[in-house]
């Protein structure tokens, strides 16, 4: 049997895996997946002729699949995952001890996932999982980069280099957040400090006490994508493209008194500043951020600004000034019927629709409906009102006719 073939057989069992094959290493990675070509002794990439390959890998949602393989002598590793049916891979490479050693979303292009690191002889587990944790399937390829053929494209137009982050560690080099553990006061008017992910692609904090906290990296030119990771090494959490092509990451659970570090890449431009702050996690202050961000709706009767349209009989047509905070419309259905929503986009805009019933629930959402950027919603709705949302792609200002149309049954 083929490494091809063993390894796509063996992956392609996750959900039943055999603790025969299967040991607790890798921080207890190693316990939820298969080795490549069915033992450890045949995982071997250094002593293979050719990559481990495979398709259409299945992945349910919120779970991730876990591959073993081992090296018996040091080498220069290529792992790569492509989605499919708008699956956006997340690669995770684990050495033994449990490290995470390497992660990527998006640098082979196309959203599909890439890294390449010298290892040395070992034991590894990789573990893939959709970005959203949605279920779909992916492609994945673990290969020697200095031998075996690229599954991607890689980022710069084709060449094939890896872009992504390298953990950081207790010896990665580091710009200090603010001196010393920071103090509850210091959290609550926020730290930031601004520089190029090429100069400065790493930033450390100290918590004197356990604190929830929120990061934020922003300039759309950059398009930043961040991480964070505990005192340990271990990767806490990342995020990107919170609002528009910014980042945040919010610690809602307050992490433990020690130190942190915050990694950062840019999926654009490297030399252009990246503003990040670190600040409290404040429950109300993330709450106002969804509603901008159409994650939710605002109450009605809230603080948050709703524009009551009324209503809607026949066509309403409004011109608005849209930027990356969405602005809320409030609209009745006089009866059951077809509500049609369009945003047109007026010039370079990008405009984004979100649908909610009055008690908070998302009924549609639509950003590039057709072949354009502009964005469309058909949903057929009972007599009462509903929330409509819109904002732009990125945090950018410009013009969006919004067209609501009600169409009811002819008897």
């Amino acid at each position: 049997m083929s490494a091809r073939m063993s390894f796509a057989l063996s992956l392609g069992l996750f959900a039943a895996s055999s603790p025969a094959f299967a040991q607790d290493f890798c921080g207890g990675m190693g316990a939820m997946g298969l080795w490549a070509n069915g033992t450890e002794a045949a995982s071997d990439l250094s002593q293979s002729s050719t990559a481990f390959d495979l398709t259409g890998l299945g992945l349910s949602a919120g779970n991730q699949v876990v591959g073993l393989f081992t090296l018996s002598q040091s080498a220069n590793l290529r792992v790569e995952a492509v989605g499919q049916g708008g699956v956006d891979p997340v690669l995770d490479l684990y050495d033994e001890t449990g490290r995470l050693i390497l992660n990527d979303d998006d640098s082979g292009g196309n959203l599909a996932a890439r890294g390449e690191i010298n290892l040395a002889a070992g034991r590894y587990c990789v573990a893939v999982r959709d970005f959203s944790g949605t279920a779909g399937a992916v492609d994945l390829r673990i290969g020697r980069s200095d031998r075996d053929p690229a599954l991607t494209m890689g980022l710069d137009a084709g060449t094939g280099s890896y872009a992504g982050v390298t953990p950081c560690t207790a010896d990665t080099p580091a710009t200090v957040l603010g001196a010393g553990a920071l103090s509850q006061a210091e959290l609550s008017a926020g730290i930031s400090q601004t520089g190029s992910v090429a100069s400065t692609p790493y930033y450390r904090f100290g918590l004197s006490a356990p604190t929830a906290v929120t990061i934020q990296a922003e300039n759309s030119a950059a398009d930043p994508y961040i991480y964070l990771y505990g005192p340990d090494g271990r990767l806490l959490a990342e995020n990107d493209d919170h609002m528009g092509l910014d980042s945040q990451i919010d610690m809602a659970d307050p992490l433990p008194a020690g130190s942190y570090c915050i990694a950062m890449r840019a999926l654009s431009d490297q030399n252009a500043p990246v503003t990040v702050t670190l600040r409290d996690y404040d429950p109300m202050r993330a709450m106002q951020q969804m509603y901008e961000a159409l994650e939710a709706s605002p109450p009605i009767g809230g603080s948050y600004p709703i524009t009551d349209l009324g209503a809607i009989s026949g066509q309403f047509v409004r011109d608005v000034s849209v930027s990356g905070k969405a602005q809320w419309f409030l609209v009745s259905m006089p009866e059951d019927g077809l509500l049609l929503i369009d945003a047109v986009g007026m010039g370079n805009s990008d405009p984004i629709l979100a649908l909610y019933d009055p008690v908070g629930r998302e009924l549609a959402y639509n950003d590039d409906s057709g072949s354009g950027y502009d964005s469309q919603i058909a949903q057929p709705l009972g007599g009462g009102s509903y929330l409509v949302g819109l904002r732009q792609y990125d945090n950018s200002a410009g013009m969006v006719r919004l067209v609501i149309q009600r169409f009811v049954a002819v008897n």
